[in-house]
């Protein structure tokens, strides 16, 4: 049996949220849920689902267990709906720019955080748009802007990308470069920390473009929880990630063989430094620096994403052809 599970209450939850995480007592699996209430018996209904819940029965600890214990513990309810308001707010909190599109009339469950390249001005733009055309099932879709502004009113980055004086591009290797990719990563890790008190990370997708896809492949490399980022155009390129182990999300990279920014060299280091095992490659020909822009790229990403989603959601796991 595993040694007694604990409540853990974050700092950010509301008062009468307490997140609950417990060893199962069978694959020592540590595994969380949400307890919308303080009551103790709620708690422990909670936490006994944690632990014996999808349990294959064994008759010989069957006999040993308490009577309580082998009773099937009641369904976990589900978390209240994703909130427009209070995600907004958290955003507001990390002064990055943000809009939000309920992109269902069900109650979402799942957000798509779309992470744009540099030059975008609003974050209601056209990877918002794209949000809202996906229709995922109860998933909901957030657009951010990076605190990096750009001169000449050319919009706004993720981190520092070229030489304002000379308009020269950075190396990877440059000082501010990656001091500020560095602080860029912290400050949405830290973003997705707070988004946690209001949704289970590993209902939280990232989709990244260029600058954005590098981002969203470093956070998911510091964030294990994540259902998983797309990276489009840009991936991470910098040393050192080989020393990240296997606490990785899943990644769905894109890459273009006619890509100049984030070229085909570019994409083999950042699949050999992030680690096969958990990202999926799509290499379209003929394709330059660009968002998904044909057939071929949407369904692999909707693919992608629904084969993540079905596993709670039996609807999505019919529409896409996968096991729930």
């Amino acid at each position: 049996m595993s040694s007694p599970p604990t409540s853990l209450p974050p700092e950010a939850l509301p008062p009468e949220v307490i997140k609950v995480s417990a060893a199962h007592s069978v694959t020592g699996e540590v595994r969380s849920a949400f307890c919308w209430s303080s009551d103790p018996d709620e708690l422990d209904r909670v936490t006994n689902e944690l632990v014996f819940g999808d349990k294959e029965p064994d008759p010989n600890e069957a006999a040993e267990a308490a009577p309580e214990a082998a009773e099937a513990a009641p369904p976990i309810p589900p978390p209240p709906p994703l909130s427009e308001a209070a995600v907004l707010s958290i955003c507001a909190k990390h002064s990055l720019p943000a809009a939000y599109a309920a992109t269902t009339s069900a109650a979402a469950s799942n957000l798509l955080v779309f992470l744009p390249g540099a030059g975008e001005s609003s974050p209601d733009n056209h990877f918002l748009s794209l949000g809202r055309k996906f229709e995922l099932p109860q998933t909901d879709a957030l657009a951010l802007l990076g605190a990096e502004v750009l001169p000449f009113e050319l919009g706004r980055a993720w981190f520092r990308e070229m030489d304002y004086g000379t308009g020269e591009q950075l190396p990877w290797g440059h000082e501010a470069k990656a001091s500020s990719f560095k602080k860029a990563a912290e400050g949405l890790c830290s973003l997705l920390e707070d988004l946690s008190a209001v949704l289970p990370l590993e209902n939280v997708f990232l989709f990244g473009f260029s600058g954005g896809a590098a981002l969203a492949m470093e956070v998911a490399r510091r964030t294990p929880l994540l259902g998983g980022a797309v990276c489009v155009g840009g991936g991470v390129v910098e040393e050192g990630v080989e020393s990240a182990g296997e606490g990785r999300s899943p990644v769905l990279m894109i890459t273009g063989d006619r890509d100049p920014v984030f070229p085909k060299a570019a994409a083999e280091k950042s699949r050999r430094l992030y680690g096969e095992g958990k990202m999926t490659c799509v290499e379209v020909k003929g394709k330059g620096h660009a968002m998904i822009n044909s057939e071929r790229e949407t369904r692999a990403v909707f693919e992608w994403i629904s084969e993540k989603l079905a596993r709670s959601m039996p609807t999505l796991a019919k529409m896409a052809g996968v096991k729930a």
